[in-house]
């Protein structure tokens, strides 16, 4: 009898079992880390920290936010390299805590996957604690789906600075190193009775693949340029300005994109149909005295 028992224990759970093992873990499908320095971290060195993404299924968006500690500033973050082309939040630091959200038209998969570098500086001995305080992405799968991201704490020492050596400065070293201006981009067009009283926007996202974008400056037609983030609302609603965008990455290197006059104002469709209406009537007048020759 006991035989027996352990034969229909095993016939009904080692197939279970075994499901279990090969079974797909949705759940741990994706993990957030932090890429850590070879070399030791002395204090006053500036250490880039590129937070990855792994994911065994195609994602087309991910949002979070890292929570930070630690005797250490935040330099900069830049988004160089990374495999999110979109970013309705940029990777944004608000007191001691960096939240992002980005998307990228195309799902991406694979291992150690860029998403943004931290540029941290310490001032001083101890631990530098980088925290994933929550993080989430989206299948590209037509639905959006929604699946968790696995995340670690981490933690990267500081020693004390070796009198002798030189401090090190990664950050300053990438942007030296980057010669290349960001990547073309496009221009958008926009209008939505939800957003800016109904008014013609612009929206444009650039990337650059080494020192990351720095920001935007925006001429609108003959007005002044301006500093600008990934939209602008325009000031001439009769869209017969040229708009022209450029892109400066964090070396001072340049892109500059240009939307054209999508309409023409009232004084230049006068003008156009006025020197239209002269041509006519001049090349009217030589076919006149043409003919006039010709028969006399």
């Amino acid at each position: 009898m006991k035989k027996y028992n352990r034969t229909l224990l095993l016939t009904l759970f080692l197939p279970i079992f075994l499901f279990a093992l090969i079974a797909p873990d949705d759940a741990n499908a994706a993990s957030i880390f932090i890429k850590k320095p070879l070399e030791s971290v002395r204090v006053g060195d500036t250490v880039l920290l590129p937070v990855m993404i792994n994911t065994d299924q195609e994602i087309n968006a991910i949002e979070g936010a890292l929570d930070l500690d630690g005797p250490f500033n935040v330099a900069s973050i830049n988004t160089g390299g990374s495999v999110i082309s979109l970013w309705p939040k940029t990777p944004t630091l608000a007191g001691k805590e960096i939240s992002f959200a980005g998307g990228t038209p195309s799902g991406v998969y694979g291992n150690a996957l860029r998403l943004f570098t931290i540029a941290a500086r310490p001032f001083a001995i101890g631990i530098i604690h980088i925290k994933v305080k929550e993080a989430a992405a989206y299948l590209a799968d037509g639905k959006g789906t929604k699946i968790p991201i696995a995340a670690n704490d981490y933690e990267i020492d500081v020693i004390k600075s070796d009198g002798g050596a030189a401090v090190k400065n990664d950050l300053a070293s990438l942007v030296k190193k980057d010669k290349n201006p960001p990547a073309p981009f496009a221009i958008d067009l926009g209008r939505d009775a939800a957003l800016y009283n109904n008014k013609y926007f612009v929206s444009f996202y650039a990337s650059d693949a080494e020192s990351g974008v720095k920001g935007y400056e925006v001429r609108e037609g003959n007005f002044p340029s301006v500093s600008s983030g990934n939209t602008y609302v325009l000031r001439d609603q009769s869209l017969s300005s040229a708009i022209e965008v450029t892109a400066i990455d964090n070396a001072g290197n340049v892109r500059t994109e240009t939307l054209y006059p999508q309409k023409t104002s009232g004084f230049k469709t006068l003008l156009v149909v006025a020197l239209s209406l002269i041509g006519i009537a001049f090349a009217s007048w030589i076919l006149y005295r043409f003919r006039q020759r010709l028969f006399r």
